[in-house]
Formats: C-alpha cells, structure tokens, sequence
C-alpha cells in the first residue's frame, strides 16, 4: 500500500472512531435522561430486544396514562402521549407528521378573539363554547410554543418532540393538569376566561358565548359584571343581555365609543326600548356622532314608537271597551 493511501486510511479511521465515539456519548446521555424521567414520574422503561436503543416509558401519572416513546430510526424523535384529558374538545396540527388526512373532516375553524392564535388558523375540534372554554391563555401559549408539534386528540395529548424525556414529560403534564383543574362545565370555563384572560377579545368572546349559549345565574352574574367593565363591547353585552335600558343608551349617546359599538346599542335598543329611549333618539342631534348613527337612532327611535303605539290598539281592543 502506497504511503498517501495508507494516510488516507488512518484520517478515515480516525474520523469513523470520532464518529463512533460521539455517537456512543450521545446514547448513554438519551439512556440516563429517559432513566432519570423513570425515576421521576414512576414510570417504566421499556427496550426493544433487536434495537435495544429504541426505549420506551409508560405508566399512570397522577390521572394520566403516559407513554413515550424513542425512535432511533427518526433521527431519534420521541412520540409522547398523554391520556386522561377532558373530552369534547380537540387541537389538530396543521402541518408535520400529526397533521390529518385531507380532507380534514369533522374540524372547524374557531375564532377565540386572540390575533396571534388565531392566525395560526388550527384544524379545531368542539362547539365554540367547548373550545373558547378550554382554549385559554395558558393552553394557548403552549400550543403556539409547540406548533406543528402537538395535537389533542380523543381526549388525549400527544407531542412529537427532541428534548431530553423528563422536560418533555414535565412540559406535558403541566399542560395537561392545567386543562384537566377546574371545572368541565362549559360555563364556568367560559366565565373565568371572562374574568381572567388578558385579551380584552378573549374576554368578549367568552362572555359573548357564555350568554348565548349558557343562559343562568352564570351568565346573569357575568353580564352584570360586564356593566361596568372599562371596555364598552363588555358593557354593551351585559346591557344587552340584561336589557338595562340606561347602559345601552349611555353606549349610544357616548361620543368616546367606535361608531360600531353605538350602532350596535342602537340595535339593541330597537328589539327592548321603550318610549322614553325613543324621544330621546328623536331628538339626537349630536355632533360628534358620525352622519349614518344620527340617521340610525332616528330610524330606532321610529320603531320603538310604532311598536308602542301597536301595542296600545292592541291592549285597547282586548279589554272590549
């Protein structure tokens, strides 16, 4: 053997016994982390006779069955799965190896209020009131932070992940406690993302949902807390819901409210205001409203009237006189 050949032979050798050599060092590091995850969670370590690298933990978590598994055929990916979680509701990714078939059926698109969640426009799985209850800061947080890389899915939680398994289990769990505390009652999910979410939309949204769709003392509680929140679509939902007259008529007549939300007082006023509320339309010559609410509170101001008088023949002709 030539001299350069024989060189050529020991740098390639060198480099393979590096190659070796680091290869080696990073499975003892993945075989210490999944037994340092084994010993935290009490969860059992699994091996494959013919791959003995392609690991695997399982066990009962607190309520929660967890599995994870390791595959050293996909770049040495790990599928987690976390069972236990509340049904009616679902995540599915949009992208990745989680992503559905196409089509995607029985999914939807729900809009939770939040700009940035939303325009990730997820595969949804619920009726709005289940997935507004459920979707709350935090899980949406961590959906976001995950991506393509989650779903929920008949009840269970499952990530697609490259981190060492304890922070993938522990990650895991704390989102999963945290969907699973509380009540699973819609309504009461819906009233403390009312209360507590720091998107004013959110807040909306769920309050919007849980009058229209959880009517009760709940809801009466919410709207009457709404009343007299700083932001005026809050105030024109408990007003509305509540059908308190003097609310939804400070909202039209305030000149420091979006023309929407006045137009929508407007509205509200048209189905339950009274006389009184309509003599105080007819005379609405504000100028600090735009052109088209002036026309609207005139025309509201109208039917209010015509209903009025309606209701006055009618009464009129009942009692036979």
């Amino acid at each position: 053997m030539s001299t350069p050949a024989l060189i050529a032979c020991i740098v390639l050798a060198f480099m393979a016994g590096v190659v070796y050599g680091r290869s080696r060092e990073r499975l003892e590091r993945l075989r210490r982390g999944v037994h340092k995850a084994a010993k935290a969670y009490g969860l059992m370590v699994r091996r494959r006779r013919r791959r003995p690298w392609d690991m695997a933990l399982s066990g009962r978590v607190d309520a929660f069955t967890v599995h994870w598994t390791l595959n050293s055929r996909r770049n040495w990916a790990s599928t987690l799965t976390v069972e236990g979680l509340p049904a009616g509701f679902g995540v599915e990714a949009k992208t990745g190896p989680l992503a559905l078939g196409s089509p995607m059926v029985h999914t939807r698109h729900h809009d939770t209020g939040d700009p940035v969640f939303d325009a990730m426009r997820l595969p949804l799985r619920g009726t709005p009131a289940r997935l507004s209850a459920f979707l709350d800061a935090p899980v949406r947080k961590a959906l976001l932070s995950l991506g393509s890389r989650a779903a929920v899915r008949d009840g269970t939680l499952i990530i697609l992940g490259t981190r060492p398994a304890k922070v993938e289990i522990g990650e895991a769990l704390h989102l999963a406690r945290h969907i699973r505390g509380g009540s699973e009652e819609d309504a009461h999910r819906l009233l403390h993302n009312f209360r507590a979410d720091p998107i004013p939309a959110v807040r909306a949204r769920c309050l919007e949902l849980l009058l229209s769709h959880q009517p009760g003392l709940l809801a009466d509680a919410a709207a009457a807390e709404a009343m007299v929140a700083r932001e005026a679509d809050l105030r024109l939902l408990g007003a509305a819901h509540l059908r308190n007259l003097d609310v939804l008529l400070d909202l039209a007549e305030d000149g420091d409210v979006d023309g929407r939300t006045r137009v929508a007082a407007l509205d509200a006023l048209e189905r339950v205001g009274t006389p009184y509320e309509a003599r105080m339309l007819a005379q609405w010559t504000h100028a600090d409203a735009p052109a088209f609410a002036v026309e609207r509170a005139h025309q509201v101001a109208a039917t209010i009237l015509d209903r009025a008088d309606a209701t006055t023949i009618i009464q009129f002709a009942g009692s036979g006189r």
